[in-house]
């Protein structure tokens, strides 16, 4: 029985870039959410 590539080519390395774009995703969300926290805060002062 060969095995031939097939879906799991590369497997480690599709499944850490989607990681990857998560984490990017995750902290433009965080920076944009504090970003705009603290504009609110320092307009209150």
């Amino acid at each position: 029985m060969d095995a031939t590539p097939g879906a799991l080519v590369n497997r480690v390395d599709r499944l850490r870039l989607l990681g990857n774009g998560v984490v990017n995703q995750t902290a433009a969300k965080a920076f944009a959410t504090l970003s705009a926290r603290l504009t609110d805060h320092l307009e209150t002062e």
